[in-house]
């Protein structure tokens, strides 16, 4: 039982870990920038792949389903961000790293991850004004 809720931490902690460090790169200097990954993803891409990062956070954070295991859930969302992006697991990683290392980058990937959750939240908002209006 002691290693199941150790190896559950550890997993959970170190996804936490990658988006608190994406989420703090703007605090770190530039000497910490690390070696451009060759398989590094565009950070058009990432924009997109930070995205799907927040609403899985998200969707995991909201879990009230007790049956299923939050390792189980982050592995398999985790695992749906890759495969919809075809990129694997190491290449995320080093890339998190590499724009995590220039906190400007990583500040704009963020914001533009942002403006588009907020663009997509009023889009919705409208639909359901519009949806009630109709009722």
């Amino acid at each position: 039982m002691i290693k199941i809720l150790a190896a559950k931490s550890r997993f959970v902690i170190y996804f936490s870990w990658i988006i608190l460090m994406g989420l703090t790169a703007c605090s770190q200097h530039q000497d910490t920038k690390i070696v451009k990954p060759k398989d590094l993803i565009p950070s058009d891409q990432f924009v997109t792949i930070m995205v799907d990062v927040r609403l899985v956070e998200t969707i995991i954070r909201q879990n009230t389903n007790k049956e299923v295991k939050v390792e189980d859930l982050t592995k398999y969302y985790y695992n749906s961000i890759f495969k919809k992006n075809n990129i694997t697991e190491p290449q995320f990683r080093a890339s998190l790293n590499y724009y995590s290392s220039i906190p400007e980058k990583m500040a704009e990937i963020n914001e533009q991850a942002v403006e588009f959750l907020s663009e997509k939240e009023s889009e919705v908002k409208a639909q359901q004004n519009i949806q009630e209006e109709e009722y």
